[in-house]
C-alpha cells in the first residue's frame, strides 16, 4: 500500500504532446505555387471559381493532460477506428458559401 501511495505522490500532471505530419516537402511547395499562379490567371477572367475543402474531426478523446509517474512516458493509446464528422466547405468568387456536415 505504501508503494502505491509513494508512486501516486510522484505523479505529475503534464500536457500530452501530439506529433504533426510533415507536408512541406519540395514537391508540395511547388504544387501549391503552381496552383496559386493558375488561380491568379483565372481570377483575371470572368469565370466563377469555387474553392472546396474537406476536413474531418476524427478524435473523440479530448484529453490534453494526464497524471504520470516520474520516469514514465506521457502518452495515450489511440484507437484505430473512431466515429468521424466530415466537414466540406466551399466559397466562390461571388462570395457564396457552401457547407456540409456528415
Amino acid at each position: 500500500m505504501r508503494e502505491i501511495l509513494r508512486g501516486a505522490l510522484n505523479m505529475k500532471f503534464r500536457k500530452i504532446k501530439k506529433i504533426s505530419r510533415i507536408d512541406n516537402s519540395d514537391r508540395s511547395l511547388i504544387l501549391r505555387q503552381q496552383y496559386a499562379i493558375k488561380m491568379l490567371e483565372l481570377l483575371d477572367k470572368p469565370y466563377r471559381v469555387i474553392c472546396i475543402d474537406q476536413s474531418w474531426l476524427s478524435d473523440t478523446n479530448f484529453i490534453r493532460r494526464k497524471y504520470k509517474q516520474e520516469g514514465s512516458t506521457n502518452s495515450i493509446e489511440e484507437r484505430l477506428v473512431h466515429p468521424r464528422i466530415s466537414m466540406i466547405a466551399g466559397v466562390d468568387t461571388e462570395g457564396n458559401v457552401y457547407l456540409s456536415l456528415t
